[in-house]
């Protein structure tokens, strides 16, 4: 790793064990840590997305979304013919075990051997929330068509695509990338559960300590967020251990 990667990925390390990183933050050093993470790797695919913003046209997650869209459209064909439909099992991005896995390799690379945190931790619930809000403004390529990965907050955060059978028109299958748990844990469980598609969003830290997404015409170059200007409803926040505690 040359010495300006190590140094950035060295102060990277810094903010995510301090917990005061955004998503420029982890945009950065996903880019920056591209060429170093291993072939096939969520880190290296993170840094593929990036490195395609029109359309990615392979990778990890198109190879997920091919698997799953063949089993969804032969599972159609087996549905209205009276047979018993199963549902496609999408692996997406990858496990939060396996992008952890990714994050101490690179971490190691850069020379820091002491970097033990939790998956259920507030520094990776950050990076992984971070992570899910980047990629909502890009798109997969499978032949010609083109799908938005979108963004869905509720009691959980979940990065997808809404993918509508060839076979069958106006029949879709939402099939997930990458989700948090226990993003809002105040979430009302009612008949009909409040669920938020999120657009053109970007994650900040606020005074408070705690991460939020806010749309891009309220994110001002140059300022501190605080919660308190922001009315209902225009700050989407990633609970913390603290807030939990709190509540």
């Amino acid at each position: 790793m040359n010495t300006y990667c190590r140094h950035k990925v060295s102060q990277f390390h810094e903010s995510f064990q301090r917990c005061s990183f955004d998503q420029d933050d982890v945009a950065l050093f996903v880019v920056l840590t591209r060429d170093y993470a291993q072939s096939g790797s969520i880190l290296r695919e993170l840094g593929d997305f990036l490195a395609h913003p029109k359309g990615k046209d392979r990778g990890i997650v198109l190879k997920s979304v091919k698997e799953a869209s063949g089993d969804f459209e032969h599972g159609l064909v087996e549905y209205f013919s009276n047979r018993e439909f199963y549902p496609p099992v999408v692996k997406g991005l990858g496990t939060h075990k396996e992008l952890s896995d990714d994050l101490h390799k690179v971490f190691e690379l850069a020379g820091i051997t002491e970097s033990e945190f939790e998956i259920d931790g507030d520094s990776f619930r950050d990076f992984v929330f971070c992570i899910i809000f980047l990629l909502s403004s890009f798109k997969l390529k499978l032949g010609r068509r083109l799908f938005e990965l979108k963004v869905e907050y509720a009691h959980r955060l979940l990065l997808y695509i809404s993918y509508e059978s060839e076979r069958f028109p106006s029949t879709f299958a939402t099939m997930p990338i990458l989700s948090l748990r226990n993003v809002w844990p105040a979430y009302p469980y009612v008949i009909s559960d409040p669920k938020y598609t999120l657009e053109n969003h970007i994650v900040r830290r606020f005074e408070e300590g705690f991460l939020g997404a806010v749309a891009y015409e309220d994110d001002q170059t140059g300022q501190s967020l605080s919660a308190k200007n922001f009315e209902r409803g225009k700050v989407w926040p990633l609970a913390n251990s603290q807030t939990k505690a709190n509540q």
